[in-house]
Parts: structure tokens; C-alpha cells; sequence
């Protein structure tokens, strides 16, 4: 069954019939990602309402950043990586 949107949904399951929800496909935004939370389980007489499906914002990394220099000589331009010092 697909999923289209964040939010809840409904499937018919016998009692006592075993069941998964699973994310098949990531979202095609790489700063998105698709979970499922209490997806597992047995139907016991009636509905399944504590599973969900969401998708949520992943953090992004900062962007590196550089610096260049060319030395008097003419040598080549030389690159460096500026980064952040670890917090204490």
C-alpha cells in the first residue's frame, strides 16, 4: 500500500494477523528522509492506531570552507580547508 503524505492511514488485517510498515522508497530530497515508527506488530481485536509514517527534515551539514594562496615564486595556487574548532 502506498503512502502519499504524512499522516494516518488504514489497511484491512484479520485478527491476529501480523503486520509491517516499512518506507520502500526515500524521498528524492536528499534533506528529507522517510521513517516509520511502531511498525510491527500483531492485530489484536480491531484497528492498529500507533503506527505512523513521516517524513522529517535531516540536518545539513555546513558547507566547507577554503582558502587560497599563490606563493611569490609562481608556484601553482595552493588550497587550504578553514574548519570550525571543536567546541570545549
Amino acid at each position: 500500500m502506498a503512502i502519499a503524505a504524512n499522516g494516518s492511514f488504514s489497511s484491512a488485517l484479520p485478527s491476529v494477523a501480523n503486520y509491517a510498515v516499512t518506507v520502500k522508497n526515500q524521498a528524492e530530497i536528499p534533506t528529507w528522509a522517510c521513517t516509520a515508527s511502531n511498525g510491527a506488530g500483531t492485530v489484536a481485536n480491531g484497528a492498529v492506531a500507533n503506527e505512523a509514517v513521516a517524513n522529517v527534515r535531516r540536518p545539513v551539514p555546513p558547507a566547507p570552507h577554503f582558502a587560497y594562496s599563490q606563493d611569490y615564486v609562481g608556484n601553482p595556487l595552493l588550497a587550504y580547508t578553514i574548519d570550525p574548532a571543536p567546541a570545549p
